[in-house]
């Protein structure tokens, strides 16, 4: 009985999901895994998955907030849409916030965010 609880709370908790286009690139690639927590508060700067209506799930950026909403952007911005078509996405749309990123494949420094190339 207690598998099967930790397993039914990890389920309304934790989400899995794999990365299907360019849009967030070079954050996330395609065939990149994200985990997510499901109803974490998006923190602008954070990732987020959320209902996108018409559209299915999608992975953006939060670039801030209004009363209720949020502004979703990706970091592509020549290959996304995002808020700057579909406008702010009121927050109850937001499925959750990704806490882990497992890369398709291991990428050069000069792919990876936040991490600079070492000079040759």
């Amino acid at each position: 009985m207690t598998c099967l609880t930790v397993s039914l709370a990890l389920r309304l908790t934790v989400g899995v999901g794999v990365v299907s286009g360019y849009s967030m690139w070079p954050a996330l690639a395609p065939g990149d895994m994200v985990v997510y927590v499901r109803h974490l508060p998006p923190a602008e700067g954070s990732v987020v998955v959320a209902e996108l209506p018409g559209h299915g799930l999608i992975i953006k950026r939060v670039a801030g907030a209004a009363p209720g909403a949020v502004l979703l952007l990706g970091d592509n911005r020549d290959h996304s849409y995002d808020s700057r078509q579909f406008g702010p996405l009121r927050q109850e749309y937001i499925v959750g916030r990704v806490v882990l990123i497992w890369p398709r494949r291991p990428r050069p420094p000069e792919e990876r965010p936040g991490i600079p190339s070492q000079p040759r």
